[in-house]
């Protein structure tokens, strides 16, 4: 069993400041939430009070209003729940010649469809639509 290498409070602080506003890159902020969560979860698979418990602590943290709030948990439970996979699907649909740019939005969108398709068949269905 892998050991956790950062508290919770610590690896939501390290989540929440990676998606303030400034200079990071959206493919950075990316990996600063991944790597806050691996550095929590220690690779593993979080169970989902433990997701529920992230989700919450970034919401208080972000000080979400309650209209944002249930979007901005939504992006951020899916973020969790795939955060061991996520960089290389990321990095997958980053490096197909169609894409042209890659936001947070883009990030949610591949962390969705990771679960239920592997990175090749991500790849064709980010591209469907």
């Amino acid at each position: 069993m892998a050991k956790k290498k950062i508290s919770m409070e610590e690896a939501i602080a390290r989540f929440v400041r990676a998606t303030m506003p400034g200079s990071l890159t959206h493919m950075s902020i990316v990996t600063q939430c991944v790597q806050a969560c691996e550095d929590h979860f220690g690779g593993l698979e979080p169970n989902p009070q433990a997701v529920e418990e992230f989700v919450q602590g970034v919401a208080h943290m972000r000080d979400w209003t309650a209209t944002s709030a249930p979007a901005r948990k939504s992006e951020v439970r899916v973020i969790v729940r795939q955060y061991r996979r996520l960089q290389s699907a990321c990095k997958a649909v980053v490096e197909d010649k169609r894409c042209k740019r890659f936001t947070w939005h883009n990030a949610v969108r591949v962390a969705r469809l990771c679960e239920t398709h592997n990175n090749k068949a991500l790849v064709a269905a980010y591209y469907e639509n």
